[in-house]
């Protein structure tokens, strides 16, 4: 697990946040951690794929991904990203996509916590969506 000392100068404070929660999430396991959360977050509706991918959000999290262009999430896609930071009590503010690799765009998330209202930036690697092929309704 990280550790808050290792914290690279300049992270936003709301990371610290963002930081312990994912690191009792993992430690606890998504069950124990809802019947532990006002929210009672991740949502027990969400199906399994969803979920694993909040469970890779904190892991990445616990890597110190997502505060950077060069450093963001990664293969938790749109709805794994909002899963994500809904089962931290974040919202987002505004989304704005800010460069592409090869077959993915890089979107910066302006996030804010729903009771605090701390607020962060969180860029969120996600995969284009295929086109159509042409002469295809």
């Amino acid at each position: 697990m990280a550790d808050m000392k290792d914290i690279p100068d300049g992270t936003p404070p709301a990371f610290a946040y963002l930081l312990a929660k994912a690191e009792n999430y993992l430690e606890v396991g998504s069950d124990a951690y809802r019947a532990g959360d006002a929210f009672k977050m991740p949502s027990a509706e969400w199906p399994q794929p969803l979920l694993e991918a909040v469970g890779r959000g904190m892991e990445q999290i616990c890597r110190f991904r997502g505060l950077s262009r060069d450093e963001p999430f990664e293969n938790l896609g749109v709805d794994g990203f909002y899963a994500l930071l809904a089962t931290l009590h974040f919202k987002c503010g505004k989304q704005m996509l800010v460069g592409e690799r090869g077959a993915d765009f890089l979107d910066a998330m302006y996030m804010q916590h729903r009771m605090t209202g701390q607020q962060i930036v969180l860029y969120n690697l996600v995969p284009k969506p295929a086109l159509p092929s042409p002469g295809t309704d």
